[in-house]
C-alpha cells in the first residue's frame, strides 16, 4: 500500500513540477547566454580597439569556457519555439531597462540578433509584426 502511495505522489510531483522545472531551466539558460554576451560586449570598455567582439576577447581560458557554455545553451533553446525565446528575452530587456541596466539591454538585443541568425529566435522586427 505504501509503495502505491509513494508512486502516486511521485507521478503527481512529476506532472506538477516538471513544467515548472522546464520554465526555470529555460530562464536559467537565457540568463547564462545573456551574461556571456554582456561580458563579451563589456570588453569594448577596457580592451584595445579592434580586439573585442568575440569569445577570444575574454581573459584567460574564459573564452573557451564561455563558448562551450554558449553552444550548450543554444542547443537547449532549440527545443523551444522561436517566438517564446524572443518573448522571454524581450521581457528580460524591459526589466533590465527598468532596473537601469542599459548594458544588459544592449546585450539582450545582441543575443536576439545572434539567436535569430541561427534560427532559434524571431528577429525583433518580425516578432513585433507578428505579436505586437
Amino acid at each position: 500500500m505504501a509503495i502505491w502511495i509513494a508512486l502516486a505522489i511521485a507521478a503527481l510531483a512529476f506532472v506538477v513540477l516538471r513544467p515548472a522545472y522546464k520554465q526555470y531551466r529555460f530562464g536559467l539558460e537565457l540568463t547564462k547566454l545573456t551574461n556571456i554576451v554582456e561580458r563579451i560586449e563589456g570588453t569594448n570598455l577596457y580592451m584595445p580597439i579592434g580586439s573585442s567582439g568575440g569569445f577570444d576577447s575574454l581573459p584567460g581560458g574564459d573564452g573557451v569556457a564561455a563558448m562551450i557554455a554558449f553552444e550548450r545553451g543554444v542547443e537547449f533553446l532549440r527545443r523551444h519555439p522561436r517566438h517564446e525565446v524572443t518573448r522571454e528575452l524581450a521581457k528580460n530587456a524591459i526589466l533590465a531597462s527598468q532596473l537601469g541596466r542599459p548594458g544588459r539591454v544592449d546585450a539582450i538585443g545582441r543575443l536576439v540578433d545572434i539567436l535569430a541568425e541561427r534560427g532559434i529566435a524571431l528577429p525583433a522586427d518580425e516578432f513585433v509584426r507578428s505579436y505586437g
